[in-house]
């Protein structure tokens, strides 16, 4: 995922599905120089697309001359005439001539706000989000230092919106700030004030991947699919975190169908196949996971993982011979450890009903779907999350606390309840009771923190009147180690809140 896609695999249906390479070659011998200027813009914007697209950081070690599309692309826009100066600015970019690269992004924004002022249509701004992402956020990524600094300064020149304003300094902290918590706290704060933007829901929806917070990940990245739009990444991309996110909270039925939706997309998409014939073996559906591991091996795509998870359902089936005979062709690589399993199998096949469900025999294999690599070690959350973590697991467990039985808020639609936004900024932990009621949670490491009572029941007050509790009744509950006299006098005063300490303790045996 951090990584450009391999040109050679990407082909164009308007080049009657020549290679860019071949397409490269046969532009160089057209006679016409209108008619080839023409065409070699078409290819540097399609070969810039196959190398940018679908990732969000480039890594700063790699040499982006190596790259084989990337050497095309160079080579191809070298040749055109100085007055394309977007892409001479991605030439410059990746030849690390950084000055010329701001250089020409400064003339073609004139450009554009000329072109603008000269249309009929009625336009305040240069940009809209799709046009921004499509322009700056996909090619020049993490960039280098002091870019997104210098295009946001650029921005100011021109009449661009004062959404795309901020949004560029949103990009800036997504690359540039290390801390979690900062990060994430300046892009919610930003969808709250501008929720159509898609793109910021899918970058907090990786953020939050990166972090293995499922569910908080997997609601972000409904929000960007609202209405089948998005902004940033491939729908087809999208969907495998979805997917990835369904499967870590063991909700396979819901990881199906967004493999299926990616199906729908493009069915030779890598390991697509594979991981949806793997979901419905943890399913117990072997008929189907048999079938889609088979079309792997008919086609002959991801062989070494489909030929394995093949072998598995076998055995889950009772089709030991057929599993033994499939072994010993030695067509495929099978992993020695189930080798060893079949040679211990007797040479029978099973003869199993359609309504007998059996367990998988052991974990079949799927493709580890690979985070997006933001290029930084970013800090981990507060030390409260550590009790946010441990609270978390109870509550998604089943498990009661603060002597109630209380799940985390979770509707389809809205934000899910852990560090669930809103306009005062996030909640640690938003939860409901079996009646609705909600539950406002706030937790903190220790004493040190006097406006607990404060803070808690301002989010109170505010919840009070917000549509989401229409017809609920609303409670804080605050919880943190050693509380003060002071905390403890305010909490006894409200009817709304409870406070609840939390204690580590170690006890020596001997």
């Amino acid at each position: 995922m951090n990584q450009p896609v391999d040109y050679k695999e990407l082909y164009i249906t308007r080049y009657g599905g020549k290679l860019f390479e071949e397409t490269a070659a046969e532009i160089d011998g057209i006679l016409d120089a209108v008619e080839q200027e023409e065409l070699r813009v078409e290819l540097c914007d399609d070969l810039l697309y196959s190398i940018t697209t679908g990732y969000t950081h480039y890594d700063p070690k790699r040499e982006f001359q190596s790259i084989p599309a990337v050497k095309l692309f160079l080579s191809n826009a070298k040749k055109l005439g100085k007055n394309y100066h977007y892409l001479w600015s991605l030439y410059n970019f990746f030849q690390k001539d950084y000055s010329r690269c701001i250089e020409d992004i400064d003339i073609h924004l004139s450009l554009m706000t000329e072109q603008m002022k000269a249309s009929d249509e009625e336009s305040v701004s240069i940009f809209d989000e799709s046009t921004f992402c499509n322009y700056f956020v996909e090619p020049f990524k993490n960039a280098y230092e002091g870019f997104w600094g210098q295009l946001s300064n650029l921005l100011g020149k021109y009449p661009v919106s004062q959404e795309i304003k901020e949004y560029c300094q949103v990009i800036k902290a997504f690359y540039t700030v290390e801390a979690q918590d900062e990060v994430i706290d300046e892009l919610t704060a930003f969808v709250q004030k501008h929720p159509s933007f898609t793109s910021v829901y899918e970058l907090l929806g990786c953020l939050y991947f990166d972090s293995k917070m499922w569910r908080n990940a997997l609601a972000y990245f409904q929000k960007a699919l609202v209405d089948g739009n998005k902004a940033l990444l491939p729908i087809i991309i999208v969907y495998d975190y979805m997917a990835a996110c369904c499967s870590s909270i063991k909700d396979y039925r819901q990881e199906e169908e967004y493999y299926r939706k990616s199906l729908e997309i493009d069915r030779d998409y890598p390991y697509l196949l594979n991981n949806l014939g793997y979901c419905l073996y943890k399913q117990r559906r072997y008929g189907e996971a048999k079938a889609l591991f088979q079309e792997c091996l008919d086609k002959d795509v991801d062989t070494d993982y489909a030929a394995n998870n093949y072998v598995r359902v076998l055995i889950a089936t009772g089709r030991n011979k057929d599993a033994k005979a499939f072994v010993k062709k030695g067509q495929f690589k099978i992993a020695k450890a189930l080798r060893d399993k079949v040679s211990k199998l007797d040479d029978s096949n099973a003869r199993i009903k359609k309504d007998v469900v059996m367990e998988p025999v052991e974990q079949a294999e799927a493709v580890a779907f690979e985070a997006v690599d933001f290029g930084i070690k970013r800090q981990q959350f507060s030390s409260e999350k550590l009790l946010e973590d441990e609270l978390t697991l109870r509550l998604e467990a089943g498990m009661p606390v603060f002597g109630m039985n209380l799940h985390i808020y979770d509707h389809k639609g809205d934000f899910y309840g852990r560090q669930y936004p809103f306009e005062m900024g996030r909640l640690d932990l938003l939860c409901e009771d079996n009646n609705g009621n909600l539950y406002i949670i706030e937790l903190k490491k220790d004493s040190g923190y006097d406006d607990a009572y404060v803070q808690t029941a301002q989010y109170l007050d505010w919840f009070e009147k917000a549509p989401i509790s229409q017809g609920k009744k609303v409670y804080g509950i605050i919880c943190l180690n050693s509380p003060t006299p002071e905390l403890v006098g305010k909490v006894r005063n409200d009817p709304r809140m409870k406070l609840f300490e939390y204690q580590i303790s170690y006890t020596e045996i001997m």
